[in-house]
């Protein structure tokens, strides 16, 4: 019988997504972008450091139903803008992977209407390992479409992106809206407070949070602007009063909350790019 090792146990995917390949590059190179979209569904990025550039390492930290906390670590090995990635990956605190630095090639192909990606990962410890991957790397390509089409929308300039609950209750307002449209859940720690993200299927469209001390309470959309301060100053020109002037959102981008001359509230963020 045949002796496997792990030079030949590999996985290889092609996907089409109807964007260019620089916008496709820039997916898996940005930290906000991977928090997004990187897992398959019922995973979800905790952290995500990435010093992208040829030996530049990275880690990146997930959770799943069970709460148990997964960490893949390794090493930038070629940045080819807007062409190519390869880059090292191992399971820290697996003892399957010690030892083991399996490689995954990312290459981006233009094509007619849009890129196709090619993914290589090789070097698994077992055929079993290269299994898991496999569901792991085609549930996380599902996923990187939808974020891709929803971020193409969304970021654009005067498009509304983002909705917001301000509440007293979090908990009745989330039992009520669920019931009402089916909205499904995911709560994220933060510092001092918790954050509710609602998600219309496996599309997360806003928030809900608790309201601070004094906080008028109430649904607030976001536009999508290019530059934050610029649409500030307009603003104010315009007769608009700012209630929360640029602020950042780190990871995400930065926002402001406007009153119109007639007394709306809106808000406005530019995302990291």
């Amino acid at each position: 019988m045949k002796t496997e090792t792990i030079d030949n146990v590999i996985l290889e995917l092609r996907r089409t997504f109807p964007v260019s390949r620089e916008r496709l590059f820039a997916a898996w190179t940005e930290p906000c972008a991977i928090r997004q979209w990187f897992g398959p569904d019922g995973v979800r990025i905790l952290d995500a450091k990435m010093d992208v550039r040829p030996g530049g390492k990275y880690v990146i930290s997930a959770t799943g139903s069970t709460d148990e906390i997964w960490t893949v670590v390794g090493e930038y090995r070629e940045i080819a803008s807007p062409s190519r990635l390869a880059f090292t990956w191992r399971w820290d605190d697996d003892s399957d992977w010690e030892g083991v630095n399996s490689v995954v090639t990312v290459e981006f192909n233009e094509q007619p209407g849009g890129s196709e990606l090619h993914l290589i990962h090789r070097g698994f410890p077992s055929t079993e390992h290269r299994g898991r991957h496999e569901h792991g790397w085609s549930g996380s390509l599902v996923k990187l479409a939808r974020y891709l089409v929803r971020s193409d929308d969304a970021t654009k300039h005067g498009a509304f992106s983002w909705s917001e609950l301000i509440t007293t209750d979090p908990k009745a307002a989330l039992d009520f809206y669920t019931k009402l449209f089916g909205w499904n859940t995911e709560v994220m720690h933060m510092e001092g407070m918790d954050y509710t993200i609602v998600k219309s299927g496996d599309r997360a469209i806003g928030g809900v949070m608790k309201a601070p001390e004094g906080a008028p309470v109430g649904w607030k959309a976001y536009v999508t602007v290019d530059n934050i301060d610029e649409t500030v100053i307009l603003a104010q020109s315009l007769g608009a009063k700012i209630c929360i002037p640029p602020t950042d959102i780190p990871d995400v981008g930065r926002f402001a909350i406007l009153i119109d001359p007639q007394g709306a509230v809106i808000a406005a963020i530019t995302y990291v790019k």
